[in-house]
């Protein structure tokens, strides 16, 4: 038995459970030696570990870029849903001033029409909207559970990339 398996022998299962959870960080030899480790106290193995030809870039890093860059065209169009409700708000609130405007040359009539004309352009806009920053929505719940479910990836940057805290040890 090396001096390695002696040291990974002698860690808790939390330990050992932790870095099988890592195992990207680790050279091939040390992923070998924790993975028997697994096997000994029979853990179940992690999935095989993606390794790059470049030893300067991580599985982590073609993958963390890959979710940033889904998780910007999920607020992108999130956001694009709010710009359609507002631009419906703003239409709407000109064609209620064009109704009152009128409403002296064409009576109560003009600002009726006006009214119930904003109201179903406004109605339009605001659940195209809704259905737009919808998608935007379900596209990012859809990449949390990706994320979150992730092997590549460590607790720390899964909360990085899901825009949230991770929670802190308590006393």
């Amino acid at each position: 038995m090396s001096d390695v398996e002696k040291v990974w022998g002698g860690k808790a299962d939390d330990e050992v459970l932790a870095a099988a959870r890592r195992l990207a960080e680790y050279t091939e030899g040390g992923e070998r030696v924790i993975r028997a480790e697994l096997r000994r106290r029979g853990f179940d193995e992690p999935p095989p570990t993606i390794r790059h030809s470049d030893p300067g870039v991580g599985p982590q890093t073609g993958i963390s870029h890959r979710y940033t860059d889904a998780y910007r065209v999920a607020s992108a169009i999130i956001a694009f849903g709010t710009t359609v409700k507002v631009i419906g708000a703003v239409v709407a609130s000109i064609i209620v001033l064009a109704g009152i405007a009128s409403s002296d040359s064409l009576g109560s009539s003009g600002l009726i029409g006006g009214l119930l004309i904003a109201g179903i352009i406004g109605l339009i806009f605001w659940i195209a909207g809704v259905f737009v920053t919808a998608q935007g929505q379900l596209l990012r719940a859809s990449l949390d559970t990706a994320v979150n479910s992730s092997p590549f990836l460590s607790d720390a940057e899964k909360a990085k990339m899901m825009g949230i805290t991770p929670p802190t040890a308590s006393m």
